[in-house]
């Protein structure tokens, strides 16, 4: 097993930061956490909709 210092851990645990982005990486807020922007989602209206409705159909059966 590995010896790891701690700011060996803090790096691998970081979240990448985008140079180009819009927003400032900080704790509650990185590019795993800000919306999509609406050209890039591949769902829609039906989407929600089924995920939202499947337990209905037979409940008995996870996501």
């Amino acid at each position: 097993m590995p010896s790891w210092s701690w700011p060996e851990i803090k790096q691998r645990l970081q979240c990448p930061v985008d140079e180009d982005a819009d927003y400032e990486n900080t704790t509650w807020c990185n590019r795993d956490l800000i919306p999509i922007p609406p050209e890039r989602r591949t769902y829609g209206v039906w989407s929600y909709f089924g995920a939202t409705f499947r337990p209905l159909k037979n409940p008995s059966i996870p996501y």
